[in-house]
Formats: C-alpha cells, structure tokens, sequence
C-alpha cells in the first residue's frame, strides 16, 4: 500500500470541515439518519477515488447524500444478514434435533457461531465492492450484480486493498480503544479516527476498483477497428 493513501482525508479544500462533521456522523451513527448519512458519505469516497479525483469529497447536499446513503444501506443491510440467517438456520436446525440427541444442541451453538464468522468474513469482503458498484451505478440492484463483482472480488488488486483497508481500520481500533480510557473526551475522539480510517479504508477500494475498470477497458477487442480492416 502507498502511504500516500493515509493523506487523502486532509488533501481537501475544507479537510477541518470535513473531518469534524465526519467524525460527529460516526459519533452519532447509532442513530438512523447520521448512520445513513455516513455510508452515503463513504459511497462518494468510493465514486471520486475510483474516478482518480485526489481530493476527498464534501460533506454537503445532505439530501442528496442521504438518498445515496439509503442505497448503500439497503445493500449493507441484506449482506448483513447473510450471517445471522445462515447461522440461525443451522442452530435452530440441530437444537430442534437435540429434543431427541441433547449433545447436538451444543454442537448446533459451535457450528452456527463458526458459520457466522466464516459468513461475516465472507460478507466483509464482498460489501466494499458491492458499495463501489452501487457509487458507480447509483442503484441499489449494483450491489447484487455478480457478474460485475465477481472479476472485481478475484482480482489481485481488489485482495490487496481489502486487506490493507482492513489494517487501517484496525489500527484505527486500537488507538480509538485507547482513547476510550479518556472518559468523554476520548469517546469523541475515536470517533474522529475511526472516521478519518474509513475514508482511507474506502479511497483504497475505490482506487482498485477504478483500476480495474480501466483494466477492462484496455483489454476490450476493437470489434470497430476490426470491422474496418476486414472490409477494406
């Protein structure tokens, strides 16, 4: 990972706007419409980096980030999901058999809890790129269509910014758990790390996903250039 990506939420024109504002929507994000507000955020972070724009996008027009926040949530929300459905199925499944085989209850709580962490990996990986399809496309169907992420999920440079996304905002963890030792004050200000990792966590998507698609683009076959030299 370039370390230049750790720059991009101060390289703006209203960085100090943009960071506190930020940082009270994570702040405030056990709240519907912050929450809402802060994946619409994230999803314009997505579009602009994927785009090779160098500064990070303003946090304003929040109707319009809103809209763009429920899309993105909507798409969260199902993958969310996945993990607690497919877990609950496999514990009500055995529990519901350990009436007649007592030791299948526990055996059902230890498989449905290994499920649910194997499926929120899973789901951890796949969400990123599905928010960036949903930036790019503006629908929330985008965040559903395989046949556009699963190249994206394959791909190399997708696997590396993940990974290097996920150190950020893990790092970001550890400082925030330490600022928490600071009664109040240390809460707020782990709110405004954590919001500064994100937007680095999310640059770093959204350039690979602008990279790929301009690997797409370079690979398509000329079928015009083609078409012209086959009549002449």
């Amino acid at each position: 990972m370039n370390l230049d990506v750790l720059n991009y939420p101060r390289s703006g024109d209203q960085t100090g706007q943009t960071i506190i504002l930020g940082g009270l929507l994570v702040l405030l994000s056990v709240f519907l419409i912050p929450a809402v507000l802060l994946v619409g955020y994230l999803l314009r972070v997505l579009r602009g980096s994927a785009a090779d724009e160098p500064k990070p996008p303003a946090v304003d027009d929040l109707a319009d980030l809103f809209t763009e926040g429920l899309r993105g949530g909507v798409v969260v929300l199902v993958y969310g999901l996945i993990p607690l459905f497919g877990a609950a199925v496999v514990v009500g499944g055995l529990v519901g058999i350990a009436a007649d085989f007592g030791a299948l209850g526990v055996l059902g709580v230890l498989t449905g809890g290994l499920l649910w962490l194997g499926l929120s990996l899973a789901v951890s990986y796949v969400a990123p790129a599905a928010l960036a399809n949903v930036a790019q496309k503006r629908t929330i169907d985008a965040g559903f269509d395989w046949e556009t992420l699963v190249p994206v999920l394959k791909s190399e440079a997708y696997a590396s910014a993940w990974v290097a996304g996920v150190l950020v905002v893990l790092v970001a963890g550890a400082i925030a758990s330490l600022l928490n030792f600071v009664p109040v004050i240390g809460a707020i200000g782990s709110a405004f790390v954590m919001f500064y990792a994100l937007v680095v966590a999310y640059h770093v998507i959204g350039l690979a996903w602008g990279d790929h698609a301009k690997h797409l683009l370079s690979v398509e076959p000329d079928v015009g250039g083609e078409t012209e030299r086959s009549t002449a």
